[in-house]
């Protein structure tokens, strides 16, 4: 397996990896939030249609024209 020219930036710079470290908060959030305070502070249906959100929002980056981030 080869990694892309420049993936540090790849991951810094592009839509899709944005959304990808987006949706891991928005699933860890809820779970530590949880385990600190005992209760569900916001609804579960906020966290599924902000996981929903960010899902749209990585396939649409993925095909918006980005400067070129790798080699």
């Amino acid at each position: 397996m080869r990694l892309v020219d420049k993936w540090q930036r790849v991951l810094l710079h592009s839509h899709s990896m944005r959304a990808q470290f987006l949706g891991l908060i928005a699933l860890w959030v809820p779970e530590i939030l949880f385990a600190l305070i005992g209760y569900d502070a916001v609804a579960p249906q906020v966290w599924f249609a902000l996981g929903q959100v960010l899902i749209l929002y990585g396939m649409i980056g993925r095909m918006v024209k980005q400067p070129k981030v790798s080699g």
